[in-house]
């Protein structure tokens, strides 16, 4: 059983990647008319565009990767607990923005202070775990 849990949760990081990466919006002056990003920046990283759409904070894309990947089991486990999906009951256009913000709630403090105590102890820094 729980070696059954833990391929349907890799087929699952795996399925966010994909989606995340299909994200991505052109980057250029299209991308960005006033020219404040810039073209290999934030408009090749989907993660990192998405995780400061959520938190305003930035990070680099590995680390964007990661939190994305946890939001994305957070609500693999909640709608597991429950027996359906509670995100599209509670927001059925909507439901990755409300498990995002329920992530968010509960455990983005915790995660960004565990990171930035990682910030300080590594010497490249950008470690996600």
């Amino acid at each position: 059983m729980l070696e059954k849990l833990r391929r349907l949760a890799q087929r699952e990081r795996a399925r966010a990647l994909r989606l995340f990466s299909r994200r991505a919006a052109p980057a250029g002056p299209a991308a960005s008319p006033t020219g404040l990003f810039p073209e290999n920046g934030l408009g090749q990283d989907p993660c990192r565009r998405e995780v400061f759409r959520l938190t305003g904070d930035y990070y680099p894309e590995a680390v964007a990767r990661d939190l994305i990947l946890r939001i994305q089991e957070y609500k693999w486990l909640e709608a597991e607990r429950a027996g359906r999906d509670v995100w599209k009951d509670a927001s059925p256009t909507q439901a990755w923005d409300a498990a995002a913000r329920g992530w968010i709630a509960q455990h983005y403090a915790a995660w960004r202070a565990h990171w930035l105590d990682q910030l300080k102890r590594s010497p490249e820094g950008l470690s996600p775990t």
